[in-house]
């Protein structure tokens, strides 16, 4: 199929604005619509090329599409209205023959207009913790607008659903009670090990409850996080990760930087790290690349103190309360891992999703398919699904954002470290919410020179062994777009 100019079919330029882009398509569809040229057989096809080139070219989001992959990749599922339905739109008119002559045989109603089936709705049922172990019943009203074929019309269908929820948590992930290992005794704190332990061993993912994280602190990093995103691509541009002057993996990513899909990911961040000096000893004589400062906007206010003072500070402490209860479960020190991390690789994220089209291109997600890199990561959630694990059916199931808990998950270097006995999972993130999502993960690595070798007595290690540090940055090499040219860093 050939790549279609949409910019030459509408005559404008690729700067055009969105003002230009509809004069331009009034002007071409008036020219070449079918009732005005009845003598031309491609008038047909003349006025749907300029009817995609105007739907696709005025949609901020496809036309940012199109610019990095073409026509061909996109066309087959963003263009759902027939090339007459666009006319009458653009035109605000309900007859859209009303600016030809009398004798116009156009149907505003007419028989080749294109329908999609009414799109499935997914709805929130937010439950408490008691009500997921002991079982409950719930109503829940849902509203949505159905195509009625007979009319042409949508109308609003309103109906209660009961909800029956069983007890237990049925989608494979467990949750785990965590006050009792930060507050009570020590056979308590071994119980919780051990269930910590039994999840990593067998699912590689847990919800964490009773963390001791306030609430009010993760919305207030929520609100930083929106205002950062809302600013301006430009002034968002101006901390793009591959402009750090500290080249350590830190600042703005913006949407596609990340290759875990095939044609990049669909997502922005920003990227923050244990805050060290530029002129950091390990860093400037041993090579730790990954280590100095953190990218930080200018014009933020608050927004240091808030991410990187309370959060990340925060969230540091909680990440080596979990590395103790690690350890416990392999029967190790309760100090083991903690002890080489002094100065660990702790990498923040603030993530941004924007709404996925319903038909999934398995090429192109939110996040693709992958597994992480460092230990293991606490993940705050947004009220919007999207996250979903690959359990050991090979089936995705959704690990749905429950009030008030993190999602812990194992990742490679803590497979490595414990010989496969904890299993780093494949996930990905699909925002199909039909609105933004936002996460916050927190990646835990260990001191960028600890040695990653098999921790397991009596058995035969399955990996060589490899420093941390190198480690993540041959991953990152392979994972961001900026890092491609340059890589040179080998495990």
């Amino acid at each position: 199929m050939v790549n279609k100019d949409y910019y030459a079919i509408l005559g404008v330029s690729r700067i055009a604005t969105t003002d230009e882009i509809k004069r331009a398509y009034k002007q071409k569809a008036l020219q070449y619509h079918p009732d005005k040229n009845r003598d031309d057989v491609d008038a047909e096809k003349k006025f749907t090329d300029i009817r995609e080139a105007y739907e696709l070219l005025s949609d901020y989001y496809k036309r940012s599409l199109y610019d990095r992959f073409g026509s061909n990749d996109i066309r087959n599922y963003y263009f759902n209205t027939d090339s007459h339905t666009n006319f009458r739109h653009s035109f605000s008119t309900d007859n859209s023959h009303s600016s030809f002559d009398n004798n116009s045989t156009y149907d505003p109603l007419n028989t080749y207009l294109i329908r999609s089936k009414d799109p499935t709705t997914f709805f929130d049922l937010y439950v408490t913790l008691e009500e997921i172990n002991k079982g409950t019943t719930r109503k829940l009203k849902i509203t949505r607008k159905r195509f009625k074929s007979e009319l042409n019309i949508a109308v609003k269908d309103e109906k209660v659903l009961e909800i029956q929820i069983k007890p237990g948590w049925k989608e494979d992930i467990p949750l785990i009670d965590f006050g009792p290992f930060l507050n009570g005794t020590h056979e308590d704190r071994q119980k919780v090990s051990s269930e910590i332990g039994d999840a990593c061993r067998n699912v590689g993912f847990f919800y964490l409850s009773n963390h001791g994280v306030s609430s009010s602190l993760i919305e207030r990093v929520y609100e930083q996080a929106k205002h950062f995103f809302s600013q301006s691509i430009e002034d968002k541009m101006k901390l793009y990760i591959g402009s750090c002057p500290y080249k350590n993996n830190r600042g703005y990513t913006p949407m596609f930087e990340e290759k875990l899909s095939l044609k990049g990911d669909l997502k922005e961040g920003f990227d923050l790290a244990m805050e060290l000096p530029a002129d950091d000893k390990d860093r400037i004589e041993r090579g730790a690349s990954l280590y100095g400062p953190n990218f930080w906007p200018e014009n933020l206010q608050g927004f240091r103190e808030c991410i990187y003072d309370e959060y990340y500070l925060t969230m540091l402490s909680l990440g080596h309360q979990v590395l103790e209860a690690f350890a416990l479960s392999l029967h190790l020190p309760s100090t083991y891992f903690k002890d080489i991390c002094q100065k660990p690789m702790v990498t923040m994220r603030l993530l941004h999703y924007p709404p996925q089209p319903i038909i999934i291109d398995e090429d192109q997600l939110g996040c693709g398919a992958h597994t992480d890199y460092e230990c293991f990561t606490l993940l705050s959630q947004s009220n919007q699904s999207g996250l979903q694990v690959l359990n050991s059916k090979g089936e995705w199931i959704n690990a749905k954002p429950i009030p008030n808990t993190f999602v812990v998950n194992i990742g490679d270097l803590m497979q490595r470290w414990t010989n496969d006995q904890f299993k780093s999972t494949v996930h990905r993130v699909i925002n199909t919410s039909g609105t933004t999502r936002y996460s916050i993960p927190v990646f835990f690595g260990p001191d960028y020179f600890a040695e990653i070798k098999c921790l397991i007595n009596n058995e035969i290690a399955k990996y060589e062994p490899v420093i941390a540090g190198k480690y993540l940055t041959q991953r990152f090499d392979d994972t961001y777009h900026y890092r491609q040219k340059d890589a040179t860093s080998s495990i």
